[in-house]
């Protein structure tokens, strides 16, 4: 199980994303962000304990949570792009434990599931980006209204 440690152990910190203080003036997505960070800290969690019952370490690499966003619309393109490369690396990292650690894999069957529907959901989110124009505060706020509110 070492050897799959650290390839498990980038997620715990890599999955934790919070941009509350970036969009203080969008309350329903402030509350939806902080639900989601919330969730990525039960993953890690969840994470945490599995490597620690094969007498792994955990190894928490430094994440930078220095990210600046204009506006709704970039905090929702930074979360589709983070959720996505997250999802690249669950399948990565699945493929090559496969055939080299079968118990692992199948641990890793709810992280797949969790962020195949992230990123559908994220992309459900882009889509009707492309509807409105993100500088026009009226049709932020509209957008925020019907998919986070």
């Amino acid at each position: 199980m070492k050897k799959y440690q650290y390839g498990i152990g980038f997620w715990i910190g890599g999955g934790v994303y919070s941009v509350i203080n970036m969009i203080m003036n969008y309350k329903n997505a402030a509350t939806f962000f902080d639900g989601e960070a919330k969730n990525e800290l039960k993953h890690a969690l969840k994470l945490q304990e599995y490597i620690v019952q094969w007498n792994g370490l955990p190894v928490i690499p430094q994440v930078n949570t220095n990210h600046k966003f204009n506006n709704l619309a970039e905090v929702v393109v930074g979360a589709y792009d983070m959720e996505f490369d997250l999802f690249n690396k669950y399948m990565d990292n699945s493929r090559t434990i496969f055939n080299l650690d079968l118990a692992t894999f199948d641990f890793l069957v709810f992280f797949r599931d969790e962020q195949n529907a992230a990123v559908a959901e994220y992309s459900d989110l882009i889509n009707a980006l492309q509807l409105i124009n993100p500088e026009n505060n009226f049709e932020m706020l509209y957008f925020e209204n019907q998919y986070f509110g």
